[in-house]
């Protein structure tokens, strides 16, 4: 062979070599920043909802399950290089397309768990379709449980969330009562708070679902069940022990805080909340533990701890033009949602946040925080929330220890109020939480407005805008309480302030607000209510000096 073949050769061979570098590269860009979309979508929930806080450890854990597998791709190279990848091409480039319609969508709607499954979907199909092309089905076979266990971070649908939580809440507070009742303490259930008469009552966040415990004790499962390399049908024995350790430890951790309650010590109730849930947490995780020792026994069972880490398992070599399609339709999706919804905001006009302090006022009252029910912050997906009574302390019963507490029968207060950053959740959403559809619940007989009928609007100043809020009335027993709410945003159009968001939360409205390039700019939502005053203009004189008090905008 001559000098001159030899050097075309090499050169030849130094071009595939790049070739492939950069198709690996490339690959590897286009998945992980499919996946940091995702991550970031659905971090959102992962940061203010505790339920899922897991979500955090999930892409790590997927991450060291594909670094530990191991598999024999039996698809030919040659294959792969002469024939058109349109198995690739078709799936997979569908699935990163329709990433642009779903992106633009969540910009005005990121509370929308559908929109989570449907990315997390779209993720995974065209994970699966680029592991098929690299090393066929047995790519995929071996790499689907690390993939799929990405699952668990996802959040379930809200309605079946919330019904599941229900149901878990009054099934624990039921066996809680009955067991104080066995003991010969005096409980009542009330709903789902158990009452602990004459010390107080138990809510349902103090002995709550155990929801977070079937959710740990699931991750908890998968995770030890794949580490042991167990069959299948051992995992999901495993996942249903697993269960039964979180109903358990729910169950006992609810006994313990209603027990506190029903000895009259109250004030440990809240002090050992926290600390219940960690023992809770961990008797789940010892218990597991134990467990898998049991199951796994003196047989030869493999561990992953057995393999080694191979990062080589998670290179993702694609054609370089598939590579720099999806990179490009990414970059313009990202683009283009900032340019859709800047549009529609360029000409908003920003205002200073809001101040919000219920515990203020003159001083001369008495006041109480309340945690905000975990439903609440699940369906509103705020960032953060404040919820205060309070009572002037001439109407306040005094108790025979001395200290101060609310006199239903006397003129109180209770305000709430919750904020979102800009790019939070729709605000159709806060149409769904009227006080027309949640008080009556509670046993409140709505009197005004009347059925169909656009609530009373009152305008307060506050900071020199003409702040228009909501007014509602209801009646219980012969006492009336008076509602009424605003919303705050944090930036407006010219120097009209806007009513409180209206419009229906369904499909169809969702989709409306995301091509109109309407989204959540941010702001503050505030809602104060009166009980035991004569009438509605009572209320309003009155409303007028709290909002005068308590609320103000940030200098």
């Amino acid at each position: 062979m001559s000098s001159h073949s030899r050097e075309e050769k090499s050169q030849s061979e130094g071009s595939l070599i790049d070739s492939s570098v950069w198709c690996t590269r490339l690959g590897s860009a286009l998945l992980g920043s499919v996946w940091l979309m995702v991550i970031f979508q659905l971090s959102l929930v992962w940061r203010i909802n505790a339920q899922y806080a897991h979500g955090w450890l999930i892409p790590l854990m997927c991450i060291y399950f594909a670094s530990k597998t191991s598999f024999a791709s039996k698809e030919k190279t040659a294959k792969k290089s002469n024939g058109f990848p349109y198995a690739l091409w078709l799936i997979g480039g569908t699935s990163i397309l329709m990433i642009f319609p779903v992106w633009i969508i969540r910009e005005a709607n990121s509370d929308w768990r559908l929109i989570n499954m449907a990315f997390v979907g779209l993720a995974m199909l065209a994970t699966f379709t680029m592991f098929h092309y690299q090393g066929g089905w047995s790519k995929v076979r071996a790499l689907a449980f690390a993939v799929s266990f990405f699952l668990v971070a996802v959040p379930w649908p809200l309605a079946t969330d919330l019904q599941l939580t229900l149901w878990l809440q009054g099934k624990v507070s039921k066996i809680i009562v009955d067991s104080l009742l066995l003991l010969g303490y005096h409980a009542e259930l009330e709903g789902h708070v158990i009452h602990v008469p004459p010390f107080g009552k138990v809510g349902v966040d103090e002995a709550c679902s155990g929801i977070r415990g079937l959710q740990a004790s699931l991750v908890a499962s998968l995770f030890i069940g794949h580490f042991y390399q167990f069959t299948v049908f051992t995992r999901i024995l495993f996942c249903f022990i697993g269960f039964s350790f979180s109903l358990l430890a729910n169950v006992v951790r609810a006994f313990i805080l209603a027990s506190f309650a029903a000895r009259g010590k109250i004030s440990l109730v809240e002090e050992w909340h926290d600390a219940a849930g960690l023992l809770e947490t961990g008797f789940i995780l010892l218990g597991l533990i134990i467990c898998s020792q049991l199951i796994k026994g003196g047989a030869d069972h493999h561990s992953l701890s057995e393999k080694e880490i191979k990062l080589s398992s998670l290179k993702t070599s694609l054609p370089i033009p598939f590579s720099i399609m999806g990179l490009s339709i990414v970059v313009f999706t990202l683009s283009f949602s900032s340019f859709h919804y800047y549009m529609n905001e360029r000409h908003m006009i920003s205002i200073p946040p809001l101040e919000v302090d219920f515990s203020g006022g003159d001083g001369n009252a008495w006041v109480e925080e309340i945690r905000p029910s975990q439903q609440i912050e699940a369906q509103l997906h705020y960032e953060s929330a404040i919820s205060t009574k309070w009572q002037d302390i001439r109407f306040a019963k005094k108790t025979s220890a001395g200290t101060l507490e609310l006199n239903p029968h006397g003129e109180y207060w209770q305000g709430f109020a919750c904020s979102w950053k800009s790019g939070g959740a729709c605000m159709a959403v806060l149409s769904t939480h009227s006080p027309d559809a949640c008080l009556p619940l509670s046993g409140l007989r709505k009197i005004n407005p009347p059925p169909g009928q656009m609530p009373e609007i009152t305008i307060i100043s506050i900071g020199g805008h003409e702040v228009p809020f909501e007014g509602y009335e209801f009646e219980k027993e012969g006492s009336r309480l008076f509602v009424f709410r605003c919303f705050w945003p944090s930036k407006i159009h010219g120097n009209q302030f806007p009513g409180f968001p209206q419009g229906g939360y369904n499909f169809s409205s969702r989709i409306k607000s995301a091509w109109n390039g309407n989204r959540n700019v941010g702001g503050t939502m505030i809602a104060m209510c009166v009980g035991n005053v004569l009438d509605l203009e009572t209320a309003k004189l009155k409303l007028a000096d709290q909002v005068q008090q308590r609320l103000k905008p940030e200098s």
